[in-house]
Formats: C-alpha cells, structure tokens, sequence
C-alpha cells in the first residue's frame, strides 16, 4: 500500500541476449482525502437543519444517509438536510477525483454527524382575570 507519491522504473531484460532498458518514470500521485471538522446541529420539532464539514484542499466532501455503501444525498462543505421530525445520522467522507475513503459496501469509514431533534416545549392556556373597579 503507497502512503506517499512515488516514481516507479522498470526494467526489461531479454532472455536471450541478457540486454535490458529502462522504462520511462512512471509517477503515482497518492491522494489521502480526510474529513478535517464537522459541525452537527439541533432544531426544535420537526424541521431542516444544515450540517458543516470541512476536508483537505482539493478533496470533495460527500454526504450519506448510511455508514456504508448508497449514492451520496449531497455533496460540498454544507449539507441542508430533508426535513425531518426524529434525530437522524448523516454520514460524510471526503474524495478527490471520484476516490477516496467514501462508504463502500463492506466498509466504514463516513464520519457519522447526528442531527438531534428536540421536541418543541408544550404550550399551556393561561386565563388571567382582570378585575375593574369603577367609581359612578
């Protein structure tokens, strides 16, 4: 497994005569994507909310629904969920040119963002009574 871009030779030797010649460079460029910040986020009742991260430079921020595997639900540093009624998981990962560590099947690495949802507080009928005095 590379960590660090690399140049890469090979040579080719005949059998026959024992000559060989080196191949032009090859130059591997290893990208490493990560998710650098989150910002999670609350409301109160049922409503959307906008969830944050931020990634390394160049990389693609995805946005997911599942820890593993599905097709991204957004993509970019801010992600303004559906709206929802119940606290839910939102997953993100980042990718440069279409590969990095995005949830694949049978891996699980999205960095999970909860979204809480608080119930609104109950609203209660107060009667006040106003008593007038009136000197006729």
């Amino acid at each position: 497994m590379l960590s660090n871009t690399t140049y890469y030779i090979c040579e080719v030797t005949c059998t026959g005569s024992g000559l060989s010649a080196p191949s032009t460079e090859a130059f591997v460029t290893v990208n490493n994507p990560q998710i650098l910040t989150t910002t999670p986020a609350s409301i109160c009742g049922t409503g959307s909310a906008a969830l944050q991260a931020t990634a390394t430079p160049g990389a693609t921020i995805n946005w997911y629904t599942a820890p593993t595997g599905g097709l991204p639900v957004g993509t970019g540093g801010t992600f303004n969920t559906p709206t929802i009624s119940a606290t839910t998981n939102y997953y993100t990962s980042a990718a440069v040119g279409g590969i990095g560590n995005t949830p694949v099947p049978g891996g699980n690495t999205g960095i999970n963002i909860q979204l809480l949802v608080h119930s609104r507080p109950q609203l209660f009928q107060v009667q006040v009574w106003y008593l007038m005095c009136c000197n006729l």
